[in-house]
Parts: structure tokens; sequence; C-alpha cells
């Protein structure tokens, strides 16, 4: 078996290809860009945790793993499987449709039952935990059982506010807040701008107050109210070193650590059979979110986390804490109910066009030049309005991104909804990529774009 990713190094890829080309290997095993294994022969492609946004790769060429799996497969008459507990709309859209097959898994392994999950109200209570889901971990470490909290956000508190201005402290080069990290960090989290907090406060010239909380400081505040209890933090900030991660997750399931805390990357393939509770913190987040996708993501990741808990024989239990618990997708996340979620959220995307009624083209100018993205896209817009009316496409835009600034480039988009792709690919190619633009302002075209933001 060869296993492929890309901390390899290129004489140990270059290896594992050689060795999957001649036969001598006949199993490729690994991320994103393993779906381009040269195997041999190919009969059987399998995509677990298909829903996943991370076969989306963001940069070009912009590619989606499991549209290269579906052509590999049409091509070498091989059979594609793709696992998930919560399919994409897209996907489970096709299945009913009878255009793929649909196996659905109705039984638990033998003896296991469903863990039970409860809505918890945010009380706006001062302390991190909430009293009931303190005291449901207090029940479970008295039995020597694991417990797993999700929250979704990086850094010790997400907010720094201003007193003086009466709003949150942004980030200087983007259109988005700082966040405090430990150790006296502020950073942001999409351009990796750092400085110090006491920097920051002298160049504001007033003192600044810490606002939410980050999974550093879930940690700490776990620290403090369970001292004897063994605590480990699983985000981007801890896990530098990718062997970290696998070093955490052996020490999870061989019972070396108590309580496990962290963003998203905690949520699904975690399979621990003496995890019997998983908390979810501020399950909100991630809702209001300018993008059709919102409240599949946030559905998704409440399921999939929901899943860690009572694996075995052992009964588990979901405490899911939020400000908004009559929220349709939190109730459905409370049920576990996909179907009952796909059927509300299928309704909005019909009339709405959005996929899988239609295919999405989005065009992002960026530029360090306000003016020069802002001319781009227009000139963009115009060459593309010329093909209007149509009766299968909505243009839409131009306009500025939800995250106007990433990094001092000032970025705006059009996105394009049509159920005729090719033409419009044929389009882009003989219309949009000749234009001669500005050496100062960068054109992104990418078909199927996971993200809107």
């Amino acid at each position: 078996m060869a296993v492929l990713h890309s901390a390899l190094k290129v004489s140990e890829k270059f290896k594992a290809y050689n060795e999957l080309l001649t036969g001598k290997k006949r199993i490729a095993v690994g991320t994103r860009s393993a779906v381009f294994a040269p195997v041999s022969n190919l009969g059987l492609v399998i995509i677990d945790e298909d829903h996943d946004s991370s076969f989306k790769e963001h940069s070009s060429p912009r590619y989606h793993a499991r549209q290269i799996a579906l052509q590999r497969c049409r091509t070498n008459e091989a059979v594609l499987v793709m696992g998930t507990a919560t399919p994409s709309l897209e996907i489970y859209h096709l299945a009913k449709e009878g255009k793929i097959h649909l196996h659905t898994l109705t039984k638990r392994p033998q003896g296991v039952l469903p863990p039970t999950v409860r809505i918890v109200e945010n009380q706006k209570e001062s302390n991190v935990l909430s009293s009931e889901l303190s005291f449901a971990i207090k029940q479970r470490l008295e039995k020597k059982e694991q417990i797993i909290l999700l929250l979704n956000r990086r850094g010790y508190s997400p907010l720094i506010y201003s007193p003086s201005t009466s709003s949150y402290v942004p980030c200087p080069n983007c259109t988005t807040n700082l966040c405090y990290h430990k150790k006296g960090t502020t950073i942001c989290h999409l351009c990796g701008h750092t400085e110090t907090l006491d920097s920051l406060q002298k160049r504001m010239g007033e003192g600044l107050t810490l606002k939410g909380t980050g999974t550093q400081k879930l940690e700490e505040n776990l620290l403090e109210a369970f001292p004897q209890t063994r605590v480990e933090r699983l985000d981007q900030d801890s896990i530098q070193d990718r062997s970290l991660l696998n070093e955490v997750i052996s020490r999870l399931l061989g019972g070396e650590i108590d309580i496990l805390t962290g963003t998203q990357m905690i949520a699904k393939g975690l399979d621990a059979s003496r995890v019997t509770l998983v908390g979810v913190l501020n399950a909100g987040i991630g809702l209001g979110l300018p993008d059709f996708r919102a409240n599949e993501r946030v559905f998704s990741l409440l399921t999939q986390v929901a899943g860690r808990a009572g694996r075995s024989k052992l009964k588990g239990e979901v405490l899911i804490e939020t400000n908004a618990p009559n929220h349709p997708v939190i109730q459905m996340a409370m049920n576990q109910n996909y179907i009952q979620f796909y059927e509300s959220e299928i309704r909005v995307r019909k009339e709405l066009f959005y996929p899988p009624f239609s295919r999405l083209v989005r065009v992002v100018s960026r530029s360090k030049e306000e003016q020069i993205s802002l001319e781009t896209i227009e000139l963009v817009f115009g060459v593309l309005k010329k093909f209007f009316p149509s009766k299968d496409t909505i243009l839409l835009g131009p306009a500025p991104c939800p995250f106007y600034r990433i990094d001092s480039n000032f970025r705006n988009h059009i996105i394009l909804k049509t159920s005729s792709p090719n033409i419009w690919r044929e389009i882009f190619k003989k219309e949009i990529r000749p234009l001669k633009l500005s050496k100062k302002v960068y054109l992104e075209i990418d078909f199927d774009p996971l993200d809107l933001v």
C-alpha cells in the first residue's frame, strides 16, 4: 500500500508513484491529491467523509477530488464509493434522482445505542462553561470516561473591544477583527498579521478589553475547574507539527486523555470507545455567514461531532450550547435528522437557483489598489453582460466580497448561476482569459466554488 500526502519528499512520492505504476503496490491511500495516483488497472475509488470541504483545491488549478474521481472511474470503468453521515446536498440530490446509487446504514453495531442529544440555552453566565455542562463533565470524570468539547474558535479571546470607538479592533490589512492569543499576542486569522497586545494598546492610546472565548481560554478554564484532569487541545495553533496530531489521537484512544477540546478538526474520524460526553460551545457559530451553504456546514459539523459520543456499549450524551436554541438547523441537528434538513434546505436552493439546481462560477478580482480591483471586475462584468439575457443563467454582481480586504488586497466578485456550465466554460476561455489586465491585479475564475466569502 502506498501512502500519499503533501509532507512526502519528492523522492518518496516518485518511488510510490513508480510502485503503483508497475503494480508492485495496488492500493493508494492519501489526502486530496491522492486522487491523481497512477494506480494501474484502477477498479475502485473510495472517498471517506465525502462532504468535507478540504477535497476542494482553492488555488490554481482549482479542482474537486470528487470530480476527478468521477472522471477517472468513468474512464477506467471503475466503481466510486462516497461515504459520509452528512452528504452534501448536491450528492444526496443525485441519489434521490436515481443518478447514483444510495446505500443507507440503518443500524448501529450490536449493543451500541445512539447518544442522547440535548440543547442547552446560553444563560450569559460569566463562566466559560455553563453549570449544566460542568456538572455533566464532573459526572463523566467520576466514571473514568472521556469527554470531547468542540469550540470552533481559535485563540484565547476572538474579539478585542475598543471603548473609545465602541467597536472591535480590526486587522490593519483585512476586513476582519484581530484575535487575542496567549502570551500577549494578537493575530489576524486571514493574513497572519501579528502584534503584541501592549503594542496595540500603545498604538490606539487606550486600554482594550478582551471579549469572548476561544479554545485557549477554554483549555485554561478546564484546567482550573478540574485540576487533576488530563486536558489536551487540538487546533491549528497547538499542532504546528503534524506528527503531534497523531500523537494526541493515539493518547486519546489509549485512555491517556480525559478531556479533548478543539476546533472542527476533532469533529470527525475519532472512534474512541470511552468518549461518552460531547459538548458543543457556541454552536451557532457560522449560521450568519453570507453564504448559501452556511446552514449545511453548521448542520454537518454538529451532526459529525455528535457521532463521537457513545461509540461502544457505554451510553453517550451530547450537549449543544447555543443562544439560538429554536433555530431550525440547531433543532434538526439535535434530532440527527438529515432527511428533514435536506427537505427543508433543498426547497430554498431550488427557489434561489443554487446547486444542485445550477452550477456556480465565481470570478474574483484582487489588487492592492482598490480602483484597479473595481475596474477589473467591471470590465469582466461588461464582457459577460453581452451574453444576456439568458434563459438558464443568472449573473450576480459585481459587488465587494464579504471579506473585502485580505492581506491588503481589495476584493470584488461576480457570481454566475447556470445550468449550462460547458457553454460558459468556453465563453470564459475565449472572452475572459485573453483580456489584457493590469499586472497589479489577479483574477480568479473558480468553477463550482465552495467558498463565497
